[in-house]
């Protein structure tokens, strides 16, 4: 299945009644990991390399989410984890 068919499926353009409520994912796949990312960060002691491990994310987005340079939340302070 092509992603722009996934992409209309989610949105409720291709299909609709599937689900009570559109889009069925609010956020993205990356978001979702950004988030991940985060909570790992905030309450582990898991190195970068574990952490990428476990999510996929690369080291270096590791490194900017933990900073803040991307996905911020407001309702954290950065650095989340001091090295």
């Amino acid at each position: 299945m092509g992603y722009s068919t996934v992409k209309k499926i989610n949105a409720g353009t291709l299909r609709k009644g599937l689900y009570p409520s559109y889009p069925i994912r609010k956020i993205s796949a990356n978001e979702q990991r950004a988030i991940q990312v985060q909570e790992l960060l905030l309450n582990t002691n898991l190195t970068y390399k574990e952490i990428s491990e476990a999510t996929t994310a690369s080291k270096e987005t590791i490194r900017r989410i933990n900073n803040g340079m991307c996905f911020h939340n407001n309702n954290y302070q950065y650095p989340l984890r001091n090295l």
